[in-house]
């Protein structure tokens, strides 16, 4: 930063257990990519989560459902 910026520290991921896929789509060998948007809140939990880029509403529920269950280090600016 330069100075008289603010420095700002990005959150970073402390827990990311993985998505459920459903099985009997993994098994017939469908495959998706789920973009989802989401808000950390000053805790580092997911406050909020909504689909940029679907990937069908079976992928998109497994995505956001294991989202939820992520947590972060909270952004920071300046400490």
């Amino acid at each position: 930063a330069q100075p008289g910026e603010p420095e700002i520290v990005h959150p970073a991921v402390v827990h990311d257990p993985p998505a459920e896929y459903p099985k009997e789509m993994l098994a017939s060998g469908k495959h998706a990519d789920v973009i989802l948007i989401i808000t950390i809140d000053k805790e580092g939990k997911v406050a909020d989560v909504s689909v940029d880029i679907s990937g069908g509403d079976a992928f998109d529920r497994a995505a956001t459902e294991a989202v939820m269950k992520w947590s972060f280090t909270p952004a920071s600016r300046n400490g």
